[in-house]
């Protein structure tokens, strides 16, 4: 294998959510290469997690911040809107190379933790994605028929014979004129807790368990994947415009 330190990186990422590789391999590789520019607080912080056997799936940012050599080389992966992991072979690697295996080597994950792990990893990569999405693109997902009934909906007049892609951008004419269908949309409590929601989120999006189904509101949009949360999501530009309004 070429010991090349952003390949290297790349399969131990992917080998993070592979059940059937042992990544303790690429693990000692990453710690050799990036050892040297390891900063005595993160030598600190990485005898702290050995010594203490911490959960390496529960790193808050506050926990984070000490390991600025990990985050810089991509090898931190956020999982939920608290919380960070990072996998335990790197924390066992330098166990070995730097300490000597002075402590006691973490658990590894198990076959169902680093499913639960690659789940949660696609989830919050996907919620990134979402943070630039415009309400242009957003109603990309929808089909004709289905932008007539929001133009029937908010009373937009002119519809009846355009293509999609007009629909599209009089219906975002239309939302951003004025206040008129905002404020329409405020009169229902249920959407506007949902906006509330998202507009006060750090990202554009929440991870929904159940309750809330694309068209309830045609301004947020929710992305659907088999056997995982769903993510609801606002367009940044419609936070933007809504988030004083609230």
């Amino acid at each position: 294998m070429e010991n090349n330190l952003t390949d290297l990186i790349e399969i131990f990422n992917q080998s993070l959510t592979e059940t059937l590789i042992n990544d303790e391999y690429l693990a000692e590789k990453i710690i050799e290469h990036i050892q040297k520019d390891i900063t005595d607080e993160e030598k600190l912080q990485f005898e702290n997690v050995l010594n203490n056997q911490w959960d390496t799936e529960l790193f808050t940012l506050s926990d984070i911040k000490s390991f600025k050599t990990l985050k810089d080389n991509n090898l931190i992966h956020k999982i939920s809107d608290y919380y960070y992991f990072i996998s335990p072979t790197l924390f066992n690697a330098y166990n070995k190379l730097e300490l000597n295996s002075k402590y006691e080597d973490l658990p590894l994950l198990g076959f169902y933790e680093k499913i639960e792990i690659e789940r949660a990893m696609k989830i919050e990569n996907k919620r990134d994605l979402f943070n630039d999405t415009t309400l242009i693109e957003a109603m990309e997902i929808y089909e004709v028929e289905d932008l007539k009934v929001i133009c029937r909906n908010y009373g937009i007049r002119g519809f009846s014979n355009k293509n999609k892609q007009e629909l599209i951008s009089l219906i975002n004419k239309h939302f951003f004129a004025d206040d008129r269908i905002i404020n329409e949309i405020l009169v229902d409590s249920i959407s506007a807790q949902m906006l509330k929601e998202l507009v006060i989120a750090e990202r554009n999006s929440i991870v929904d368990v159940g309750g809330f189904r694309r068209g309830s509101l045609p301004f947020i949009m929710i992305d659907y994947a088999y056997h995982t949360p769903s993510i609801i999501y606002i367009p940044a530009d419609v936070k933007h415009f809504i988030k004083d309004k609230i």
